[in-house]
């Protein structure tokens, strides 16, 4: 049996919610849990700055002796994941296409909204993703940065008020 832990990384603390299901779902294995809130937001970000930033995250992971690492950052899997498989001698997961996949399953009327950082929505992973998965599917991608934010503040209840003045603010334009 490997020993080593599992390495976890995300821009920020918003991470630590799947970190947590991470938890539950492996009870035995231990995490290490990188939060680069120092670089938060990534949404906001170039390509380039992304993949560099996401590339410095894995070594710091890998400099602790990890078996695998999760990226439970959207915008760094939708622009860095290659990237990241290509450098890491372990293997590398991200949280696109688990999502892609139920989003895919889920939906009733062959359409799926995507709300996301600009990063995100600009790589179109999810998109593409989508499209591989049901080449049928109607998708809308929409840019919303102050989402991020939110969750990295520790806002996402949905009957907040903040919540739900953003929601409108972005699906009413």
């Amino acid at each position: 049996m490997d020993n080593r832990a599992i390495g976890v990384f995300d821009s920020g603390l918003g991470g630590l919610t799947a970190t947590e299901e991470l938890s539950k779902l492996l009870p035995d294995e231990h995490i290490i849990y990188l939060g680069d809130s120092y670089n938060m937001p990534y949404g906001e970000k170039d390509r380039d700055t992304i993949v560099e930033m996401s590339l410095k995250n894995l070594r710091f992971l890998l400099d602790r002796d990890v078996k695998a690492v999760f990226v439970a950052c959207g915008t760094a899997t939708s622009n860095a994941l290659d990237a990241l498989i290509k450098q890491s001698p372990v293997p590398v997961f991200g949280v696109v296409e688990p999502a892609v996949r139920e989003a895919a399953a889920l939906t009733r009327n062959g359409r799926v909204g995507l709300l996301a950082t600009r990063a995100s929505v600009s790589a179109g992973t999810y998109q593409r993703l989508l499209g591989e998965i049901s080449p049928e599917l109607q998708v809308t991608a929409k840019a919303c940065p102050k989402f991020a934010t939110m969750v990295e503040d520790g806002i996402f209840e949905k009957e907040d008020s903040r919540v739900h003045d953003a929601a409108l603010e972005y699906l009413l334009r």
